[in-house]
C-alpha cells in the first residue's frame, strides 16, 4: 500500500503529539508524591464567597439636575393648633362651659414630595373580549421620603421672664396665643422634634382636566400593562411602585441616609382637548382642618397638594413635550376634594362633582 507524503506527515504529527502529553506535567502531577506538593501561602488561599457577592447592587439612573422638582411641606402654625366648640357636648348641657371655645393641640408630620416631570406612554391594554388596544397612558413617578419628624407647639422660653427676651429666636414661627388655655406669656413655640418612626403612605391621586367644557377627574388606578414599560422606560435599575402598593408604611431616613420609595400614578383615557389641568395629591401629611356647619355638623378636610400644569397642544396629535408645570398650591379639600360648603375664595379649588 502506498501511502501518500501528506497523509504520512498528519499520521506522524499525531503521535508526536500524543508523546508530548503523556510527558506534559499535568500527568507528572498524578504521580508525584504528597511530600513534594507545593504548600501555597494562606494569603493565596482565597475564601469562599458569601452568598449574592458576586452580585453588585443595582446601579440606579442619575438624573440631570433639574429634573426633579421638590414640594415644601409649608408648615404653618394654625396646623398645630385649633380652637372651636365642642358642639357634641355643648348639646346635651350647653352650660358646659369648659367645651366652649377649647384649644387643640396637634403633632404633625408630613412627607417629602419630589416629582418628575409628567409624561405619556403609549402601551397595550386589555380591552373588553380579551384582546389588547393601544392606549395612551398619562403618568407622574415620584418619590416620597420620611424626614423622621414632628412638629408641635412649646411654650416659649424666655431666658429673663421679665425682661420677655426669647431664649432662642423662634422667628417667624413665634405666635400669639389668645383665649382659654393661654400659654407662657400668650407665645408657642414651634419645636421640629427627631421621631424615626414609620409613617403610613395612603395616596390618592387625581386628575383634573380645569378646561371649562371638559371639568372632569381622572382617579389614579394601577395599570400592570403599563407599569413595567414605564419602568424600563424611566429606570430599569428602581422599582415603580403603583398606589395600591404604595400603601405602605413609608421608613424614616436619619441624616446621611435617603430611604425614598418610589412610585408612580397612571392615568387613562384623558381627554385630549385638555389644556389646563391639575393634580391632587392626598396622603403626605396627616394636617388637617374641621369646621362645624349648621346643619350639616362636622365638615373635615385634608391639607392637599396641588399641582397645575398646562397642555398648549391640539387634540389631534398629543405629546408630553406640550405639557409644562406651572405652581405648586396646599389647599385644604375633603375626601371629594371640594373646598369649605361656606367658602367664599374665588380662588378656591374647583370642586370635582360639578
Amino acid at each position: 500500500m502506498v501511502l501518500h507524503s501528506k497523509s504520512l506527515s498528519l499520521w506522524s504529527f499525531g503521535w508526536i503529539a500524543a508523546g508530548l502529553l503523556m510527558a506534559s506535567p499535568v500527568s507528572a502531577q498524578v504521580a508525584r508524591p504528597a511530600s513534594a506538593q507545593v504548600a501555597r501561602p494562606a494569603s493565596a488561599v482565597q475564601a469562599p464567597k458569601a452568598p449574592g457577592a458576586l452580585f453588585k447592587s443595582p446601579q440606579f439612573r442619575n438624573l440631570v439636575p433639574g429634573v426633579e422638582r421638590s414640594i415644601d411641606a409649608d408648615r404653618s402654625f394654625n396646623e398645630l393648633t385649633s380652637r372651636h366648640d365642642v358642639p357634641e357636648l355643648l348639646n346635651v348641657d350647653g352650660t358646659f362651659d369648659w367645651a366652649k371655645d377649647t384649644q387643640y393641640y396637634h403633632d404633625i408630620w408630613a412627607l417629602d414630595f419630589t416629582f418628575k416631570p409628567m409624561r405619556m406612554i403609549e402601551v397595550d391594554v386589555p380591552a373588553p373580549g380579551g384582546k389588547l388596544r393601544k392606549k395612551l397612558v398619562w403618568y407622574l413617578v415620584y418619590r416620597v421620603k420620611n424626614p423622621g419628624v414632628v412638629w408641635h407647639t412649646e411654650p416659649t422660653v424666655y431666658a429673663d421672664p421679665e425682661s420677655k427676651v426669647a431664649k432662642k429666636d423662634a422667628g417667624e414661627f413665634e405666635y400669639e396665643v389668645t383665649g382659654r388655655d393661654v400659654l407662657t406669656e400668650g407665645k408657642v413655640t414651634i419645636v421640629e422634634e427627631a421621631r424615626e418612626k414609620p409613617i403610613r403612605f395612603v395616596p390618592n391621586f387625581v386628575l383634573f382636566s380645569r378646561d371649562a367644557d371638559i371639568g372632569k377627574q381622572y382617579l389614579d388606578r394601577p395599570l400592570p400593562a403599563a407599569q413595567r414599560p414605564i419602568q424600563m422606560r424611566e429606570d430599569v435599575a428602581r422599582p415603580l411602585k403603583n398606589s395600591a402598593e404604595m400603601t405602605m408604611e413609608i421608613p424614616a431616613s436619619p441624616e446621611g441616609q435617603d430611604r425614598s420609595v418610589w412610585g408612580v400614578a397612571t392615568w387613562e383615557d384623558v381627554d385630549p382637548r385638555t389644556d389646563f389641568l391639575s393634580v391632587y395629591i392626598q396622603g403626605l401629611t396627616n394636617a388637617y382642618q374641621r369646621k362645624w356647619v349648621e346643619g350639616k355638623g362636622w365638615w373635615y378636610a385634608q391639607k392637599t397638594l396641588r399641582l397645575d400644569f398646562t397642555r398648549p397642544g391640539d387634540e389631534y396629535n398629543e405629546h408630553e413635550d406640550e405639557i409644562r408645570f406651572i405652581r405648586s398650591t396646599w389647599v385644604y379639600l375633603d375626601s371629594n376634594l371640594a373646598p369649605s360648603p361656606d367658602a367664599k375664595d374665588a380662588a378656591a379649588p374647583i370642586p370635582l362633582n360639578k
